[in-house]
């Protein structure tokens, strides 16, 4: 609210107007940025109009004092490097609604560990997108907060990106019993389709229930070589027998349904006991490599619990033999003649062709056969004590260690 007199006057516009038609006038005496009122009074050479004057607002005019903060960081790790995450964002503007050159406005970037460490990247960063962060000092959950810094000033509040779990690989051997409240700071989790719920964490086990059941359960990634075996051991139970849960555990370079392709467990979960479980894992080329954990099928409200997970590296021993029969001798003799098919393959998949020896334990006796040919089949006859029902463990040996 002004009065429209000649203190308020910054301007006279004379034309030979046809009332009704536009009329265009240009301020170039405004003194400083900001939002201004005109009002236009018309006059003639009878003199003013006596009529009210209507007042109009501007825009924003000359260069914004002030900018908003920037919006949609976003995170991600390079796909050329494991150690580098870029950022993108999308620049402030003017907090006014004027007119900011984004030549003058520059960026504050700091990075956050899961364990809640911050460090300031950049105090007054200028340069093109996305951002490159090759700092990073080992494999952590990061995320980014980029401050706004304009006219010397930084922007009190930052906007911050979203999680990434990257910088390299975890060191084996590796276990996890879930006792921490950052126990998963490092997993993976997403769900497939159809699904809504993904694991988590819950009495100090990696806990999940839902229906439909398609959650993944993704490991921080390892460094596995080829003609290497690696066991993976964990336990799993359910808190109600009806309630079983279908158990699957995959392999891959990337954590995506579509980068982990190699399914090497599959089992019904069934017991309300902790069961351990264990398996070999071998990769056909040197990489960092991801484990992941799927719970697929029917499912219901009742959980499923994984807990105490360990991967190492293990020996390479020969897979177990099959075709294993017992055949009695005759008359009742007390003796019994063993045959089987000799293992032809490592547990890494590697090719077998003479091993060390196949010894056959009963009780408190064992008896060997010696540089077997792998794949083919053998035979032994040995005697038992006593009459009876007998049990009869064949454990196939290379390079000294037993299968």
């Amino acid at each position: 609210y002004f009065t429209a007199n000649y203190a308020s006057l910054v301007g006279t516009y004379t034309t030979d107007a046809t009332p009704g038609t536009e009329a265009v006038w240009t301020d170039t005496s405004v003194p400083e940025p900001g939002k201004y009122y005109y009002r236009v009074v018309p006059f003639n050479d009878n003199g003013t109009s006596p009529a009210s004057t209507t007042a109009v607002q501007s825009p924003w005019l000359g260069k914004d004092t002030g900018v908003s903060g920037v919006s949609g960081v976003t995170a991600t790790v390079s796909p050329e490097s494991e150690t580098t995450v870029l950022l993108t964002f999308n620049p402030p503007t003017g907090s006014n609604g004027g007119y900011i050159d984004l030549a003058d406005i520059a960026y504050k970037i700091t990075r956050t560990s899961g364990s809640g460490t911050t460090a300031t990247l950049e105090e007054a960063w200028r340069g093109e997108l996305p951002y490159v962060d090759a700092t990073l000092p080992g494999l952590d959950s990061y995320t980014y907060s980029v401050y706004s810094v304009y006219n010397g000033s930084t922007s009190w509040s930052a906007a911050k990106s979203n999680a990434v779990v990257t910088g390299g690989t975890v060191p084996l051997p590796y276990s996890q019993d879930f006792s921490a409240s950052s126990s998963t700071a490092l997993f993976t989790f997403f769900h497939g389709e159809g699904a809504s719920r993904d694991w988590s964490r819950s009495s100090n086990a990696l806990n999940y229930w839902g229906s439909p059941a398609d959650a993944w359960a993704v490991l921080p990634k390892f460094h596995l070589e080829a003609g290497k075996a690696y066991e993976l051991t964990f336990t799993a139970r359910v808190n109600r027998a009806a309630s079983p849960k279908e158990l699957y555990v995959y392999t891959g370079t990337e954590a995506s349904a579509e980068g982990l392709p190699t399914e090497v467990f599959h089992e019904t979960v069934s017991s309300t006991f902790a069961e351990t479980k264990s398996l070999i894992i071998s990769v056909d080329a040197d990489g960092d490599y991801c484990i992941a954990f799927r719970c697929y099928g029917p499912s219901d409200s009742n959980d499923i619990y994984v807990d105490d997970i360990t991967v190492a590296e293990t020996v390479i021993t020969p897979q177990p033999v099959s075709e294993l029969t017992a055949e009695v001798a005759p008359k009742g003799e007390l003796a019994v003649t063993l045959r089987w098919l000799n293992p032809s393959r490592t547990t890494t998949d590697s090719e077998i062709t003479v091993l060390d020896k196949v010894e056959v334990l009963t009780g408190n006796d064992s008896y060997t056969v010696d540089a077997p040919e792998a794949g083919a089949e053998s035979s032994i006859t040995v005697p038992v004590e006593s009459a009876g029902t007998h049990t009869f463990t064949v454990v196939p040996y290379l390079n000294g260690y037993a299968g």
